[in-house]
């Protein structure tokens, strides 16, 4: 389960060690501020986790199969 703050490396390595998959990850840059955005495709659902160098996950949103 992803959790808030975690960083991008933590991230890679729980989606590794569970088999997950990585559907989209796009890096985005507005204002001087940059984030990614990262769709992960957990067994049955998907889970959108938004993230920064210094915060880490700041946002994470359940995506049902259906919306993928």
């Amino acid at each position: 389960m992803f959790k808030r703050g975690m960083k991008l490396e933590e991230v890679k390595a729980m989606i590794k060690e569970n088999g997950w998959e990585i559907l989209e990850e796009e890096t985005y840059e507005e204002r001087g501020k940059s984030w990614t955005d990262m769709t992960v495709w957990q067994d049955d659902h998907g889970v959108d986790v938004y993230m920064n160098d210094e915060e880490g996950i700041f946002e994470i949103m359940f995506v049902p199969a259906w919306e993928l």
